[in-house]
């Protein structure tokens, strides 16, 4: 979907960031399964770039009583002011491959980053069996925490979350167990 499909975007114009980030969230705020946030400029930039070189990756999801569910994360790009991501189970995609449903999907709009410095996002809980809202709010952490680690950090824990990106995405022998522990 475009972001005119939710807010009319030559209005949000008119606003300043913070009436803009104001006006997005309240467009979602009664919808139960709807999640959004505004990223700012500088963070998505240094996301998107990760994205287009890992555009796949895996996070774990802790599950009480059950250990741990591994969730595939897949990022499309459908033009240049789109960018989706899927999140599924792994069995899920697995065994399903390509036809995999996802149980979120996730929406950002860059149409505002040049002029105003933001990234809109939304997203949708398609299966609330799945994954409940607060799960899913912690699956986005998870992500910010690897794909925000901008390439000149010289911290210890963003040099290996950015390895661990490149050794998925290289096919090298990832570390699950390491990425469980991160």
């Amino acid at each position: 979907k475009k972001i005119d499909n939710y807010i009319a975007l030559d209005k949000l114009r008119l606003h300043e960031p913070k009436e803009i980030e104001l006006l997005w969230r309240a467009r979602f705020a009664n919808q139960e399964t709807a999640l959004c946030a505004v990223i700012q400029g500088d963070t998505y930039k240094t996301l998107y770039r990760n994205a287009r070189h890992h555009p796949m990756f895996v996070l774990p999801l802790f599950r009480p009583g059950q250990g741990v569910e591994m969730q595939f994360c897949q990022w499309t790009f459908p033009d240049g002011e789109t960018a989706h991501l899927i999140l599924t189970s792994l069995l899920e995609y697995k065994t399903r491959g390509e036809y995999a449903r996802p149980h979120t999907i996730i929406e950002h709009h860059a149409e505002l980053l040049e002029e105003k410095g933001l990234v809109l996002m939304k997203g949708d809980l398609t299966d609330s069996r799945a994954l409940n809202g607060l799960q899913a709010t912690w699956m986005l952490t998870l992500l910010q925490r690897f794909y925000c680690v901008d390439v000149d950090s010289t911290d210890q824990g963003s040099q290996r979350r950015r390895s661990m990106l490149q050794d998925f995405t290289a096919g090298k022998a990832f570390d699950v167990d390491a990425l469980i522990e991160e």
